[in-house]
């Protein structure tokens, strides 16, 4: 693992807002390594949502309040650090999976799928959403 590569980890690894911008801006520098961009993504995701989302005081009837408007945030943060014009989500009680369209260049997009299963054991068992938040020029 190069130096730079190392200084990447750490930075994510610290999950400060501050070290999640300078981790992008090598990663930009670099020309977007595909490991290191999915590391970050993934973390910005993960941090928004550890930081962001109500605990279980704000539980009601087994529901959790992840809605669109969570991840029309998740975007907005994503997009403070990279340009990110969409992404997909699909979202039930058994998994969060999200589809970010991450332009690279003024043509091409490298698509990061992040997966998690630990935020939705609190939603109703049938709530099931899937939408597109944004778009892709390409058609993407």
């Amino acid at each position: 693992m190069s130096q730079t590569t190392q200084n990447i980890t750490y930075l994510i690894e610290q999950g400060s807002w501050q070290s999640l911008g300078l981790a992008s801006q090598l990663i930009k520098g670099l020309n977007y390594p595909p490991l290191a961009l999915h590391k970050v993504v993934e973390k910005i995701t993960l941090q928004y949502l550890h930081e962001f989302m109500p605990d279980m005081d704000y539980h009601r009837f087994g529901c959790s309040i992840i809605d669109k408007m969570t991840f029309d945030l998740i975007h907005q943060k994503l997009n403070q650090f990279l340009e990110v014009p969409c992404i997909e989500v699909e979202v039930c009680s058994d998994f969060l999976f999200l589809k970010n369209y991450v332009k690279i260049s003024p043509s091409d997009y490298e698509l990061i799928e992040v997966y998690f299963e630990e935020f939705t054991n609190t939603l109703f068992y049938s709530i099931r959403a899937k939408f597109k938040i944004g778009a892709v020029l390409n058609g993407a």
